[in-house]
């Protein structure tokens, strides 16, 4: 029964987050001008869309105990796409982006 109380939240999960996106649209379609990180809806869709991205991940550690998460995985990727480089160190950067990723 585990499986499917998981699922049922999963399902869930992605319902927050489809119901989020349309209410981005929608501000947008009303506002007519493009959102800007000051929006609460797009705090919102962030807050609900990383909840996905770490539901039911396992802790896991490098050989010297640092935590990894989907935002390693991102950066790993992205380090093959020519020019991604410049934009993963921007945000490596950001003190907010590390101090939450260290949580």
């Amino acid at each position: 029964m585990a499986g499917s109380s998981g699922e049922s939240q999963l399902q869930r999960i992605i319902r927050d987050l489809q119901d989020a996106v349309t209410e981005l649209n929608k501000e947008f379609t009303e506002a007519g001008e493009p959102i800007t990180d000051d929006c609460v809806s797009l705090h919102k869709f962030s807050y609900k869309l990383e909840y996905l991205l770490q539901f039911d991940q396992k802790e896991k550690a490098t050989l010297l105990g640092n935590r990894k998460d989907y935002w390693d995985y991102f950066c790993d990727c992205l380090a093959k796409v020519k020019g991604a480089n410049d934009g993963i160190r921007f945000v490596k950067s950001i003190s907010e982006v590390s101090e939450s990723s260290l949580l």
